[in-house]
């Protein structure tokens, strides 16, 4: 059964960045990414913050800037998008996901937003890590554990914001991520979706302004 009232990540975008051009108008810059993370289940034991570590540095190297919200009882204002760690396999009505899928984004962010699910068994056992309640990871696998999941929240934020693009040919939004990609130390994000993440984000700051 799932629950979805699970550990999440809400992510909110934040305000728009402006700089003058050369013409001495404004220009927008990518707007930023504020980031919640709850973990009521730890199902990563104290790995909240090497995830948000992983999460930060795949954006950084975009221009992206990332912001961690710490306090549960504060809501940051901006654009939600809930991004939720399943302790499950997805079962049950409305689940249409392929049986090696690390993740999942539902709603297209115009009809109903978008949120991202992640399923915790199967990162376990992409990684070869046994799914046992009576053992907790090594420090080598909680250092894999929160590298990997760092890269498929990424990888299916890039989704959410950027729904129905095709995957890359290869790098973090390929179809299918390889244990290269979830803990090789080099995030290769292609030129088309880091375009389209710098231009959506913009899109998106300048209507938050304009509200």
């Amino acid at each position: 059964m799932i629950a979805i009232s699970l550990s999440f990540l809400t992510l909110l975008l934040g305000p728009v960045a402006h700089a003058a051009g050369e013409d001495g108008r404004a220009s927008a810059r990518p707007g930023s990414l504020a980031l919640r993370l709850v973990d009521p289940h730890e199902l990563l034991p104290a790995g909240s913050r090497e995830v948000a570590s992983e999460i930060t540095r795949v954006f950084a190297d975009l221009g992206v800037s990332v912001r961690f919200d710490w306090d549960e009882a504060v809501r940051p204002p901006g654009y939600p998008l809930r991004v939720v760690l399943l302790p499950s396999e997805p079962g049950g009505p409305g689940w249409r996901v392929p049986p090696n899928a690390l993740g999942v984004t539902i709603g297209d962010g115009v009809r109903s937003a978008p949120a991202v699910y992640v399923f915790y068994p199967r990162l376990l056992r992409a990684l070869g890590i046994p799914e046992r309640e009576d053992r907790l990871p090594s420090s080598l696998e909680l250092r894999h554990m929160t590298r990997a999941l760092g890269r498929v929240v990424a990888h299916e934020i890039f989704h959410a914001l950027a729904p129905g693009q095709p995957h890359a040919e290869s790098g973090l939004m390929s179809a299918s991520l390889s244990e290269t990609l979830l803990l090789g130390e080099e995030i290769d994000v292609d030129e088309r979706w880091a375009g389209l993440l710098r231009w959506r984000l913009s899109q998106l700051s300048a209507r938050s302004v304009l509200k």
